[in-house]
């Protein structure tokens, strides 16, 4: 007898029978397995009267998920030297040119949204914002908050990717995305994009000197001498504001831009964009805006977790072993990036089977 892998997956509108089953695909990218090895895997199957939808069709479900919505190129990058110093070379980077149009296609897809029994506004979208780098490459993403897990890397979205570290000129490569996501709209929702990440991260983000600099905090403008005392004894320090980061940074560029001077300022440089900041990992954020931070939004700092943003990293590192025979580098990027892609649409992400809880055994116990 002969065995069909069947759909059973929500179709969305617009498609037809002839379509594979999401199954097939979810297997594909799940494993990172390359076109040349389904066909191998066809085969093996097929002499088990096990039948595969055929690669045309598996392609065109592909395609239809991406879409045209990606681009790569070769770009000038800053690396940093061993022998110390700088230098600029080309690298490849990926990305989405339209994110706004991502994001819509994501919630739009997404037929399980939730506000998480009422912590989430009724007419609000939270979306939030982040990178980090790892495997050899920066990673921009996004996560829609608005679903059961968050933070998990089915639900970690790369739109922009690069081969070059997350220095302050490189973050600039995305700095027009992050701008065009303040523009987004999702018919009556009220979309409230933040940022999260490391403090690392935010410090470039935000053009901060990071820890060596006089005011290191970026939600407030305490003093670095000032951050061994305790609160009770040293009150809570002025709010770090756009004003003042605007006005800070005039003066950065009236006195020379001077890189150094920039640690003894209280604004820092605004190189990238301000954001609303989410949070950072350090005894004086724990001590000073911890709580602040759980009586504003009425949740804890899970929802800052980078469980998603560090998984996505061994996520792109499988599915690069898979490319490694593709020598142009520009579309050896551009095809792991489509499959990341494909493996993150609802469609996708419901197709995958559970985990069987396993049973405990005496043990255990």
């Amino acid at each position: 007898m002969e065995v069909v892998l069947q759909d059973s997956f929500e179709r969305t509108p617009g498609t037809t029978d002839k379509e594979p089953p999401a199954e097939v695909i979810a297997i594909k990218v799940g494993l990172a397995i390359p076109w040349n090895k389904i066909r191998l895997l066809r085969r093996w199957l097929k002499a088990s009267n096990v039948s595969l939808a055929c690669e045309e069709r598996m392609r065109h479900v592909s395609k239809r998920i991406v879409g045209d919505n990606i681009q790569g190129e070769l770009a000038p990058f800053l690396f940093t030297l061993t022998s110390g110093g700088e230098e600029l070379w080309v690298a490849p980077i990926v990305f989405i040119p339209n994110l706004i149009q991502k994001v819509t296609q994501l919630l739009d897809e997404n037929h399980r949204l939730t506000w998480h029994n009422g912590v989430i506004p009724e007419n609000e979208v939270g979306l939030k914002l982040g990178g980090d780098k790892g495997g050899g490459t920066f990673k921009a993403k996004f996560q829609i908050v608005n679903v059961a897990a968050p933070n998990s890397v089915q639900n970690t979205c790369v739109f922009c990717c690069f081969v070059a570290g997350d220095s302050f000129a490189n973050l600039n490569r995305y700095k027009e995305q992050c701008i065009k996501s303040n523009e987004i709209t999702y018919r009556q929702y009220t979309l409230i994009v933040f940022l999260s990440g490391d403090y690392k991260f935010l410090s470039k983000f935000y053009g901060l000197s990071g820890a060596s600099g006089a005011h290191p905090c970026p939600i407030c403008l305490i003093a670095n001498a000032e951050m061994a005392t305790p609160l009770i004894e040293r009150g809570h320090a002025p709010p770090r504001t756009l004003d003042g980061i605007e006005e800070q940074y005039l003066f950065y560029l009236v006195s020379g831009s001077v890189r150094k001077q920039a640690q003894t300022m209280h604004q820092g440089i605004p190189e990238l964009l301000p954001y609303c900041i989410s949070g950072c990992k350090d005894p004086h954020m724990l001590e000073d805006h911890a709580t602040e931070w759980v009586r504003l939004t009425h949740v804890g700092f899970g929802l800052l977790g980078e469980q998603g943003a560090e998984s996505i990293h061994a996520k792109f590192n499988s599915l690069g072993r898979a490319y490694t025979a593709i020598p142009d580098r520009v579309e050896r990027l551009k095809y792991i990036m489509k499959e990341h892609l494909v493996s993150i649409a609802p469609d996708m992400v419901a197709a995958i089977p559970p985990p069987k809880k396993r049973k405990k055994s005496l043990d255990d116990t």
